[in-house]
């Protein structure tokens, strides 16, 4: 069964994901630098295009967060955060 959930929780999913693809990025950036210690050259090469996909998730994830968080703030909703002080 979904858990149903607002801007602002599904905001914070995509966040947490970010955090774990940073895991993954630190992960891979430390065989990175075992290899090029032992010149394998075909393993550099694909942990070099690896990274650059996680870093491309990365950027992403963070970019939709960003999105789903401030969805209300830029849209003219006037949601039950920001209708305090409207007239």
């Amino acid at each position: 069964m979904e858990e149903k959930r607002d801007l602002n929780g599904l905001a914070e999913v995509y966040f947490s994901a970010a955090v774990l693809q940073t895991a993954m990025i630190g992960q891979n950036r430390e065989s990175l630098k075992v290899c090029k210690r032992n010149k394998d050259y075909k393993e550099i090469l694909r942990i070099r295009q690896l990274l650059c996909v996680l870093y491309r998730q990365k950027r992403e994830l963070l970019e939709t967060a960003n999105y789903l968080k401030n969805y209300y703030r830029f849209s003219g909703v006037c949601t039950k955060q920001n209708a305090g002080g409207v007239a």
